[in-house]
């Protein structure tokens, strides 16, 4: 049983309950991530967001493998891709499984692909 220091600090909230500006990313997340890049900021339309991301200036990226040392390789190097700040530079789902550490999982037969692009709008 989670004992209430040793309970995961990243908790997914049920889809729907807030949007993902309603609050920051998790302070661990941030932490690891390190401050955004002038570039990787240039996405960001919202002046409350950006107002809140200068602030964080100044924070240098963590390797993953210093935070979750008994961690698989090709399980950080596959988190490392899909967690950039750029959603311009983060891996594709293609990509994603095709990567390594899910090749166990990846039959290419067996993954439908749907015809057209999802509009999120």
């Amino acid at each position: 049983m989670w004992g209430r220091r040793s309970a995961p600090r990243c908790r997914l909230s049920p889809v729907g309950q807030r949007r993902a500006s309603d609050r920051p990313l998790p302070r661990p997340c941030r932490t690891v991530l390190g401050s955004p890049s002038d570039e990787d900021m240039a996405f960001v339309k919202s002046t409350r967001a950006r107002d809140f991301m200068a602030k964080q200036a100044g924070k240098p990226k963590q390797k993953w493998s210093d935070v979750c040392k008994k961690a698989n390789p090709l399980a950080l190097d596959l988190l490392d891709k899909m967690l950039q700040f750029n959603p311009a530079k983060r891996i594709t789902v293609d990509e994603a499984l095709k990567h390594p550490y899910l090749a166990t999982l990846h039959c290419a037969d067996d993954e439908p692909v749907h015809g057209s692009r999802f509009d999120f709008s």
